[in-house]
Parts: C-alpha cells; structure tokens; sequence
C-alpha cells in the first residue's frame, strides 16, 4: 500500500509489474496536486508535506507507463476515499482521529515523519496539541 514512492527506480517498478500482470495492475498512491484542503498538511506540517509530495511519482507518469497507448487508453483513475476509521498507518488515514498524530508511534510508522531528511514538524505538532485540547 502506497509503496511506488519507496522504489528505488519506479519506472522499472511499473513496467515490471505491467509486464507480469495477467489481467491489470492496481496502484494505490496519491496524487500529488490533491491534499492541500486536508488540515493537518495545510495548518500544522506544510514544511514536511511539501518535502513529503516531491517524493511520490506523478500520476501522469504513472498512467503513461501503466497505459496500452500514448493517449492513456487502458487506465482508469479512480479517487479512494479513506474510511473515518481506517486502520492502516499512512498520512490520511487519521483526518478525523487528529490527536492520533500526537502519538509518536503512530508517526513513526508514517514515512514522512519517519524517514531521514524529513522536515522537523515540531512547531506544528505542538499547535496541533492546543488545537486538540481546546476543540478548535
């Protein structure tokens, strides 16, 4: 889940899995134009998000190596909405449980949190605390 921007070399990735697929290949990634309405990635860790997106593939790129033609025939995009109580650890997967943020666990198995080189977010993390605690 959500593993196309860990690959070392995507476009081999992609081409490997088009190339060994019977019937089709299933992509879960995000997109990286969408996200800027999401709270946590706008008020709290834009710094960390920002780094976080220019790590993620295009979905143009995506949809042009996955695709039967140039003109992207064959491939179809459609937007996952994430259930309110997901139980997998990724970005999104807390929006309405914000305080699950706080949990340092939690983050550490988020890789924009967790990986090296990743922007500190401790500035917004500690507005999201009195954000959490007054209820705004």
């Amino acid at each position: 889940m959500l593993t196309v921007h860990h690959w070392a070399d995507p476009v081999a990735g992609l081409a490997e899995c088009r190339r060994i697929a019977r019937r089709r290949v299933v992509v879960l990634t995000r997109d990286r134009r969408r996200g800027e309405g999401f709270c946590l990635t706008s008020d709290y860790i834009s710094e960390n998000y920002a780094w976080d997106s220019t790590r993620f593939t295009p979905l143009e790129q995506i949809v042009e190596l996955l695709a039967d033609g140039a003109d992207g025939g064959g491939v179809r995009i459609d937007p996952v909405a994430v259930p309110h109580g997901c139980a997998n650890s990724f970005l999104a997967a807390y929006s309405r449980r914000h305080a699950a943020y706080l949990d340092r666990q939690i983050r550490a198995s988020m890789s924009n949190f967790a990986l090296p080189g990743a922007p500190r977010c401790e500035e917004g993390l500690v507005r999201l605390v009195a954000d959490v605690v007054s209820g705004a």
